[in-house]
């Protein structure tokens, strides 16, 4: 009798195991490990870098002392974006083309470039200057990443243009209601001497106008797109240093590490069930050999 228990015993036991062992392979199959480049995004000397709502939120805070007019000019985004990239790369040629075909795809456009060339050829630079619609520089900046072996720094600076931007308007306003009096005063009189004064004085009013409205559009100009300075060195694999070698090694182990613990944890249903069955397993064993005794 005791015996026929045994051999029952250890036949459901095979086959909760064979089942257990069904449903990992089967989880496993189905299981998708995490994208690298977003669990492990460079963020090298990211210090200045924040997000849109950071920014908007430090520049409400320092704005408490300012008048009503202000905030809401800081509410309506009056900033200029800079950023400054530096990295290593591959092939300096190869580099310039998919940047050239990134700023198209965000429609923007490059607005400098320049190629360095050392003697010996092997710490070959470019710089590129690129304008970036300043409502998509942060996609632009998140994307960028790929481009480089490895990104040395990455910086984000804002300013915020709200006061300059109302005072050149006011002023803008206040040059072309003169130009309109003058033009009103022009049509009303018939003296040779005060049609020369109102045409000097509006030659006067239209230059400062000119002025004004190159000053305004330049202001435009840089609030809708943001300024990207790009700095990429070829990367001599061959004298790379040590720490970032280590560095990237670190990294790899971690991603690894971080991926495996994501999958047990994945699992803890069929490792929770097959804890329980081992302590029932255990108990009828030691009640079998009680019985037994």
């Amino acid at each position: 009798m005791l015996k026929n228990n045994n051999n029952l015993l250890k036949l459901s036991f095979i086959v909760l195991f064979y089942f257990i062992c069904s449903l990992i392979i089967l989880s496993c199959k189905n299981y998708k490990p995490l994208n690298n480049a977003k669990l492990f995004k460079n963020t090298n000397n990211l210090s200045n870098f924040s997000k849109t709502s950071e920014i908007k939120k430090t520049f409400t805070n320092s704005s408490n002392n300012s008048n009503s007019n202000t905030l809401n000019f800081i509410k309506k985004d009056f900033l200029i974006y800079n950023s400054y990239i530096k990295g290593r790369v591959e092939n300096i040629d190869l580099f310039y083309k998919k940047i050239e075909e990134l700023a198209i795809n965000f429609e923007g456009y490059i607005v400098s470039y320049q190629i360095i060339n050392s003697i010996n050829d092997k710490n070959k630079t470019i710089n590129i200057n690129l304008k970036i619609p300043s409502n998509k520089i942060f996609q632009f900046l998140d994307i960028i990443d790929k481009f480089f072996l490895i990104v040395e720094s990455k910086n984000l600076f804002v300013e915020d243009v709200s006061l300059q931007y109302i005072d050149i308007d006011r002023r803008l306003k206040l040059k072309k209601e003169v130009e309109k009096r003058l033009l009103l005063l022009i049509n009303r009189t018939d003296k040779v001497s005060e049609i020369i004064e109102i045409e000097k004085s509006l030659k006067e009013i239209r230059e400062e106008i000119e002025v004004l409205e190159g000053q305004f559009n330049y202001l435009i100009n840089n609030i809708n797109y943001s300024n990207v300075n790009i700095e990429a060195e070829i990367f001599d694999r061959s004298n790379s240093n040590f720490f970032i070698k280590l560095l990237s090694s670190i990294k790899t182990g971690t991603k690894y590490l971080l991926n495996t613990f994501l999958f047990i944890v994945s699992l803890w249903p069929f490792i929770f069930l097959a804890t329980l069955i081992i302590i029932v397993f255990l108990k009828l064993k030691k009640n079998i050999k009680v019985k037994q005794k």
